[in-house]
């Protein structure tokens, strides 16, 4: 449209090969990074230990030194497609193309990640400006697409009846799948603690309630509830609610 002039292109991380696009056509291009800082770090790292080592990552390798981190960082916390060729030589070509960007627009802000945001605002290499415009967050609830929307109204009334911060509810993501003994240690130690709990359980094949010890359910009844999908935006926000065990997902 003749109304509409395109000023720039916002690039996700698996698209920054389009800088060049941009640059053909004399427009800025801006990576919006969903992750941390944290993780930018490890993103301007790889191309640099690349140039030095150029193969994957290796676990009996030393720590690695990972700009933007408090301390050294020992290889099995690494993320496991460092470790295999082809997906470590994906990451580093894309990694190695963030400098051709105009800025980053990190998906954080500094109170959370002081020590990161600090290293790349005095960066003295050839590396673009670093702007946290986080957190950017959903609000709103996915349910899923199978509920029984009975199943939301038994967790809410659940909580109606819990005092106020008394709720510990644990959730490990979309993704986070437990096998049967993480299962039985979660459920020994929530048994042990004697606190209240919702826990969302995902397993691949069975009932979660399959996977849980002998007599859990009836001995953690007037303390506890397990289900399978929650509305969690309403439960963390619910007075009820009183601590959250996470696999720290960004989202």
């Amino acid at each position: 449209s003749d109304s509409v002039r395109v000023a720039g292109l916002v690039l996700d991380f698996f698209c920054v090969p389009l800088i060049q696009v941009g640059n053909d056509f004399n427009l800025p291009s801006y990576i919006f990074l969903t992750c941390n800082a944290g993780f930018l770090g490890m993103v301007k790292y790889l191309p640099q230990r690349h140039r030095k080592i150029a193969s994957e990552l290796d676990l009996k390798s030393s720590d690695h030194q990972i700009p933007g981190y408090v301390s050294s960082v020992p290889c099995k916390f690494l993320p496991p497609g460092q470790f295999v060729k082809e997906s470590y030589e994906a990451w580093v070509e894309i990694a190695d193309k963030f400098p051709g960007a105009k800025g980053i627009l990190v998906n954080s802000f500094t109170c959370l990640e002081q020590h990161a945001f600090d290293y790349f605002a005095r960066c003295p290499e050839n590396y673009p400006p670093v702007y946290p415009v986080g957190p950017v967050l959903s609000l709103e609830d996915r349910p899923a697409p199978d509920l029984d929307p009975s199943d939301r109204e038994r967790i809410m009334r659940w909580l109606e009846d819990q005092p106020e911060c008394s709720v510990v509810y644990l959730c490990f993501g979309s993704f986070g799948v437990l096998c049967a003994p993480q299962i039985e240690e979660i459920a020994r130690a929530l048994e042990i603690s004697g606190h209240r709990f919702l826990w969302s359980i995902r397993t691949e094949k069975a009932s979660p309630y399959d996977l849980l010890p002998d007599g859990f359910m009836d001995r953690t009844a007037s303390k506890g509830l397990v289900c399978g999908w929650a509305p969690q935006v309403e439960v963390l926000a619910h007075k009820a609610a009183g601590g959250f065990v996470s696999h720290c997902g960004w989202n």
